[in-house]
């Protein structure tokens, strides 16, 4: 957070996952992760980033101008429904990225 209110113009490009897998989900994903501890992670990340995080229904990454999110973490989440719970402030890491 402090390297974003630093360089206010920067985009941050964040990819949640284990081990790099944009398919796997539930436990597959995240071994030993209860939905309750994703949920506190989630809650945790969206706190540090409050206010950075590219909200992907207001403004979409594929259709808005750069300086236009400037400032902005986009955020990439594997496993997106049971980590982010379908959040605005992700997107679903296995409909955009192919690994």
């Amino acid at each position: 957070r402090t390297w974003m209110v630093r360089h206010p113009k920067e985009i941050v490009v964040i990819w949640l996952s284990r081990a790099g897998s944009v398919d796997a989900k539930g436990t597959d994903q995240f071994p030993g992760a209860s939905l309750e501890d994703k949920n506190t992670f989630w809650s945790t990340y969206a706190q540090i980033f409050d206010g950075m995080l590219l909200d992907n229904t207001a403004t979409p990454p594929q259709s808005t101008p750069i300086n236009d999110i400037a400032g902005k973490v986009l955020t990439f989440a594997s496993d997106y429904e049971e980590l982010t719970n379908s959040s605005v402030y992700a997107l679903d890491a296995a409909l955009y990225l192919k690994n």
